[in-house]
């Protein structure tokens, strides 16, 4: 950990008015009831409940969050493990229910690896499956001896359902599905808690029967052993990498090579296959297989408030004690800085989101309470037919279940409020200015973990076109005279019973009118769009951005709607004390007013309002309602009820201590301020431990050893090899429990170089090494003495002792220009296999030659790649500085033309001569291999006459190309002008390899001027770099 603070520094205050003094007077300037208003929101039980869990949290080390900021992906990933399982055990030692146990992660504020399980895996198991299912999976599941994921998104389909390629066909002979990937797009992506947590999936897989889809359907297959947690056999998966946040839980991908499970595992409560006959079994309504999604949707919603609501809370507090500037209209004695609460732009970002945050509140609690009385009917329903219903999947009648409007409401709410949390979410994060841009903000990682929201479970565009499609539908309803009795359908008919007399509606003054205005919108639009879609017969995807403004439209108004009558409701006005009422319908008519002046011209065309009350809204009344919320902010963000502990940021604190906090994570938490860099180019070492910690350099890795004498017998004898010479080795670290090797390396110092540069830090513990001796050609001429190398090129060995390979002069032409410092070893054919086995690399897919150079080992990652393009992609992504085009529209036509047009006569007159620069080894291993492909004896080749008709006959192809490669030779020497590009080295290896081969063949190819400008422009890299 770094130093403390010496006392001076800790003596120091902010200047002016402390934080904990603003935000004291704050709170004092307002009459409302924090404790009320929590209770109202949260119930006594429920907040008591939290402050329980809270305690136990903080009193395990395990879910401490002091270093969270600073930890990298797989250490988060490490500590979000360690507390998922403390936190199933403490669910089982307290016995938490599901709310405790979701309240426990909500304080955690982290996603864990078992996220997944814990919810869609779970909640599908639970609506899909049957009761035979629920004993076989889901009691197995609920003890975490299954631990499951939802695996429906693929790499090449997410919101298209009914495009999803993985296949489950039914196999009548032996009763059981085969599910397989047929493409690549087919593998699961996205997943989260399949990449390395989970055992089984739920795969959403395409039903085949005799040939015949039926569509994506659920079924549960096991993934992983369940005693050593590998992947069984024919199941390729694994973790898809670093993302933009959520980077705690483990979204992984999964691909099937026809792995068989039996009937019982397809998940079959609503639609099946009949085991007997074959028959597909459809369900009574297809909208029930998509009760899940529905469940996670309304859920998102529910969650979108408090998400809200967290960055509210810090940005609120933050601005209420950040000052900035005088105020200009001040008297002239006052000298202070105006706080940036004051400001009505702030006022103008902040204050509309915190009544947004009460808004979707509310809105949440309402559509948890919709699917919860949707459930409950269907419950009573099934329990009705019990006595009548036969075996199989169950039935109910279509329709009956208010499923279609549920699905447009959450649909269109989940679209809305996700959006609404997430954008506002950065608005509060630039609200906070340069200090919300720190992590220690506590906004930008949770908006990062966040942001997916908006694509998962339905894109947030897509979802708005079955909202459409539900309106659409249910106007053309209402205008046939079948519409149900439902919400939706008697707004339609008072907009139709009135649209001929007008609105009216009082937006200013009435909060009734203002839910009204929202519904005539509504109506307008949608009936607009039927027009545009049955009378004008528009195309659907022409009026894809009319559907997305309808189904914001609808969205709006449940939310003014669920917002109305939360405050209307008797029991609300029974918990509030008039002030705190008062002050909550002012912010409900701030979200209305808001959300309607974003949309005014929308409202001002279906006649909903006036212009004048528009301007009126924007110039008097908003202004009026920010000014008569602003003293109140404060409290109505405290009655959220976020612990510190749970916010986790030094912008957000409770007392306002901002500074002191910002002061302490920088200084005395951060982990880089326990090390001291040396900046100087001519030393060698990069930095050491604060206080007596050894150097980080080359020659101090000895003193390392030495500090474990253990290691140091182990390693003595090959140090003395080291010292006396260079060998291959390989070496293996391991600190804390992660492994590192190291090959064909010049020093064994450049380890311990590697984990000063990557770890920054001293090991504690050097184990597991070992130096395996063995005798490939190093050349060492390529790396100066003060740098280490970074690459290993592994190249083929010929008798001129240098490289004449045209795919490893590529890369070697790159590693030149980018100036990587890199180390040769050189491999005779023969020794190639062998060699790539014993690292460890996995051989070609296909092909004769099944390992090849040039082949790289990366040092300061471990890493190997085999074949050209991966490294010359690796190489790019990972030394971007200078950048390197690694493919063009000209370049592609250039290198296919080369490849097809001139690489025969090229290969004619190489590959005999190439035979024989090659050591006796080589040549006898070259020579069985090239005469077995060509079909005749090397020597063959070198006929003068046909070797002369044949460079004749793509003489003109030779022209066309080196025509191609002068296209931009007014904007530099190169083929895309001023900078090479990869096919730039492409044509320059390629000649490079020919004059190493064969002067002559050389000067063939040279005589064309484009094919001479490139290799010329290359030359500055043809010389092995230091």
């Amino acid at each position: 950990m770094p130093p403390q603070n010496p006392d001076w520094v800790k003596a120091l205050k902010p200047s002016g008015p402390q934080g904990s003094e603003l935000l004291a007077q704050e709170r004092a300037n307002s009459d409302i009831n924090v404790d009320q208003l929590s209770t109202f929101l949260f119930t006594k039980e429920v907040l008591d409940r939290n402050e329980k869990i809270l305690k136990i949290l903080q009193a395990d080390p395990v879910f401490d969050k002091e270093q969270n900021y600073f930890r990298g992906r797989t250490d988060r990933l490490e500590a979000a493990l360690a507390r998922a399982k403390a936190l199933r055990r403490l669910s089982v030692k307290h016995n938490w229910n599901d709310e405790e146990h979701h309240a426990a992660n909500d304080l955690i504020s982290e996603p864990t690896p078992y996220g997944l399980h814990a919810t869609m895996f779970l909640k599908t198991l639970e609506e899909q499956g049957t009761p035979a299912q629920h004993k076989l999976f889901l009691e197995r599941a609920r003890n975490y001896e299954i631990i499951g994921c939802y695996a429906q998104t693929e790499l090449g389909h997410g919101s298209n359902v009914r495009g999803l390629e993985t296949t489950a066909t039914w196999n009548h002979e032996d009763k059981t599905f085969t599910i397989h990937s047929p493409h690549l797009t087919a593998s699961k992506w996205w997943i989260g808690s399949l990449g390395k947590a989970a055992n089984h999936a739920v795969v959403v897989a395409q039903l085949i029967l005799n040939g015949k889809p039926y569509g994506p359907h659920p079924f549960v297959v096991p993934i992983r052993d369940m005693k050593t947690h590998e992947p069984l056999p024919d199941i390729h998966v694994g973790d898809i990498g670093p993302k933009f946040g959520y980077n705690t839980m483990d979204n992984g991908f999964l691909l099937f090579n026809n792995v068989k499970i039996p009937h019982v595992n397809m998940l079959n409560r609503f639609s099946g296959v009949d085991p007997e006959t074959g028959k597909y079994i459809r369900p009574s309504n297809p909208a029930l297989i998509y009760g899940t999604l529905t469940f996670i949707r309304s859920s998102i919603v529910f969650q979108s408030g408090s998400v809200l609501a967290r960055g509210v809370t810090i940005a609120t507090r933050y601005c209420a004690v950040r000052r900035q500037f005088q105020d200009r209209d001040a008297d002239a004695s006052e000298t202070g800085e105006n706080q940036v609460l004051n400001y009505t732009m702030v006022q103008h970002r902040l204050l509309p989101l915190l009544a947004s945050s009460y808004a979707l509140f509310f809105t949440g609690r309402a559509m948890i309470n919709l699917y919860n009385a949707n459930q409950k009917r269907m419950a009573q329903r099934r329990d009705a037919g019990d006595a009548k219903r036969k075996p199989g999947p169950e039935e109910l009648s279509p329709g009956s279940d208010h499923l279609a409007d549920l699905h447009a409401i959450s649909c269109s709410l989940k679209a809305f409020a996700s959006t609404t949390a997430a954008e506002g979410l950065e608005v509060c994060r630039r609200a906070c200015g340069g200090h919300g841009y720190s992590a220690f903000s506590g906004i930008g990682s949770w908006y990062a973990d966040y942001l997916p929201t908006v694509t998962w479970e339905g894109d947030n565009y897509m979802l708005t076109q079955q909202v459409a499609r539900y309106l659409l539908k249910s106007a053309r309803a209402v205008l046939a005279g079948k519409a149900p009795d439902n919400g939706i359908s008697r707004i339609f008919k008072e907009f139709i019973r009135r649209q001929d007399i007008g609105a009216a509606f009082d937006v200013l003054d009435s909060d009734q009118d203002l839910v009204d205005a929202f519904a005539w919108r509504v109506s307008f639009l949608t009936f607009e769009a039927l027009k545009h879609r049955d009378e004008e017969k528009q195309s659907w995807n022409s009026l894809l951005i009319d559907f997305w403004r309808l189904s914001t439209a609808y969205a709006q108004y449940q939310v003014v709607k669920n917002f109305h009558e939360a405050l209307q409701d008797e029991a609300t006005k029974k918990s509030l004390d008039p002030n705190t009422l008062t002050i909550m319908h002012k912010l409900f008519e701030l979200f209305a007013l808001h959300n309607l002046q974003s949309s005014a011209s929308e409202f001002f065309t279906s006649a909903a309002t006036t212009v004048r009350q528009i301007q009126l809204a924007r110039t008097k009344r908003t202004l009026s309602l920010l000014d008569e919320i602003r003293p109140h902010a404060v409290r109505l963000v405290d009655a959220w009820s976020f612990p510190d502990w749970q916010l986790d940021s030094a912008l957000g604190r409770y007392d306002g201590k901002v500074y002191e906090d910002l002061f302490h994570r920088a200084s005395e938490v951060n982990p880089v301020n326990d090390i001291v860099f040396d900046p100087y180019p001519e030393s060698d070492v990069l930095f050491r431990k604060n206080g007596s910690g050894p150097k980080a350099k080359l020659s101090d890795a000895q003193d390392v050893l030495d500090a474990d004498p253990t290691n140091d017998r182990e390693l003595s004898g090959s140090m003395e090899r080291v010292k006396h010479g260079t060998v291959n080795c390989t070496f293996g670290i391991t600190l804390d429990g992660m492994t590192w090797k190291f090959d064909c390396i010049n020093e064994v110092q450049t380890a311990f170089l590697f984990l000063f540069n990557v770890i920054l830090r001293i090991p504690d513990q050097i184990i597991d090494s070992s130096l395996l001796n063995s005798s490939p050609r190093i050349d060492s001429s390529t790396m100066a003495a003060d740098r280490q190398p970074e690459i290993i090129l592994y190249d083929l060995a010929c008798i001129k002792n240098t490289c004449f390979s045209p795919v490893v002069w590529k890369i070697r032409l790159m590693l030149n220009y980018k100036d990587i410092p890199y180390e040769t070893i050189f491999l005779e054919f023969p020794d190639i296999e062998p060699k790539l086995k014993e690292l460890g690399l996995e051989a070609h897919d296909s092909g004769s030659t099944r390992y090849t150079v040039p082949t790289i080992h990366h040092v300061p990652t471990g890493k190997y790649i085999m074949d050209s393009p991966a490294i010359a992609e690796f190489l790019e992504s990972t030394y971007p500085d200078p950048p390197l085009s690694l493919s063009s529209e000209l370049g592609r036509e250039i290198e296919t033309k080369a490849r097809g047009a001139v690489g025969p006569a090229f290969r004619i007159s190489v590959t005999p001569r190439e035979n024989l620069i090659l050591s006796p080894r080589s040549q006898e291993y070259f020579r069985v291999k090239n005469e077995s492909r060509m079909g005749c004896k090397l020597e063959d080749l070198m006929d003068p006459e046909k070797e002369e008709k044949t460079w004749q006959a793509v003489a003109d192809k030779m022209s066309e190309l080196s025509d191609l490669m002068l296209t931009n030779k007014h904007k530099g020497p190169f083929l895309l002008g001023e900078k090479p590009s990869y096919t730039d080295f492409f044509i320059a290896a390629s000649l490079q390899s020919a004059r190493t081969i064969d002067e002559e063949i050389f000067q063939r190819c040279a005589a064309y001027p484009g094919f001479k400008a490139i290799y010329e422009a290359c030359m500055p890299w043809m010389e092995k770099k230091n």
